[in-house]
Parts: structure tokens; C-alpha cells; sequence
């Protein structure tokens, strides 16, 4: 084989090396890109949860609220009640906001999914609450996340869309 053509074969091997060489360098750039953008939807959730987090722990309605579902609490909730149910159920649609975009982006396991998936769907289907969803989180939330809770069946009426202020009687639902 003549100096020449050892020569171009190496250079083709070269050539080679180094297009595997920045496929592989794309490929880690594209995976710490969507490590940190998962990081970064974590941390607004957090600060987010933070917040809610704080009015519920100053907030001593917390054995009332545990003790029954939502749907209980239609006969004599108190303003403070109803404040935390507020809080809860407002904490809970970022956390299963924040639980669908990491289960999308691979960071969360099937089996772990599953299980939000039914609280999701359990919350979906509480009317009582429904609300808070659609008057206060939907607007703001992602839109595949949106997407997904729309896609839930569900037996609400349009009028549990409507914060309970707003309906005609009101009530002292306001948190």
C-alpha cells in the first residue's frame, strides 16, 4: 500500500472519529439541556409549592380537611376550612403539573406516574373543587399538562367551573 493511499484512509478514519466525536458531544448537550430545563420547571414548582406550603402550615384546618374528603366538607365548613382546602388542592395541581413534565421528559418512572395519575383523576373528579382548577391553575399551567386533565372524564357541572363567590347565593368560599 503506497504512502498515499495509508494516508487518505486515515484521514477518512479521522474524519469519521471526529463526526462520532461531535455526535456524542451533541448528544450530552442535548441531555444536560433537558436535565436542566427539568431543574429549572422543578424549582418554580417549588418556590411555588413553597409559598402554598406557608399558608397551609400557618393554617390550623389541616386535621379538618384530612379528617373527610372535599365532598364532606359541604355542610358547615368554616372560612379557615375552606382557605386550606384552597391551599391543598391548589398545592396539589403543581405537583402534579410538576409530576407530568418530568414523567414526560423521562425523569419519572412509569409506576410512579401511574400513581399521579390517579390522584389526578380523583381530582379531576371532585366538583367540589373543580374550580380551583379551572378559575386558577388551568391559565397558568403547561399546555400538554392542560391537555391531559382535559382529556379526564369527569361529572361536574359547568358551574363547579365557577369559583363559589361568583355562583349565584355565593357562600364564604373565598380564599
Amino acid at each position: 500500500m503506497s504512502t498515499q493511499k495509508l494516508r487518505d484512509w486515515l484521514e477518512i478514519v479521522g474524519l469519521f472519529s471526529v463526526v462520532g466525536s461531535l455526535i456524542f458531544v451533541g448528544m450530552q448537550m442535548k441531555q444536560t439541556q433537558e436535565i436542566a430545563l427539568a431543574n429549572q420547571y422543578q424549582e418554580r414548582a417549588n418556590n411555588q409549592l413553597e409559598l402554598i406550603r406557608t399558608e397551609m402550615e400557618l393554617d390550623r384546618s389541616f386535621m379538618s380537611v384530612m379528617d373527610g374528603s372535599p365532598t364532606n366538607l359541604r355542610a358547615n365548613p368554616t372560612p379557615e376550612t375552606l382557605n386550606f382546602l384552597f391551599n391543598y388542592v391548589l398545592y396539589a395541581w403543581f405537583t402534579f403539573d410538576n409530576n407530568h413534565y418530568q414523567y414526560e421528559a423521562g425523569f419519572l418512572p412509569q409506576d410512579h406516574w401511574e400513581g399521579q395519575e390517579a390522584g389526578v383523576t380523583n381530582l379531576v373528579r371532585e366538583c367540589t373543587v373543580r374550580w380551583i382548577w379551572t378559575s386558577v391553575r388551568r391559565d397558568n399551567a403547561r399546555r400538554s399538562f392542560v391537555d391531559y386533565v382535559d382529556s379526564l372524564d369527569h361529572e361536574c357541572v359547568p358551574e363547579d367551573d365557577i369559583p363559589p363567590w361568583r355562583r349565584p347565593g355565593g357562600g364564604i368560599w373565598k380564599p
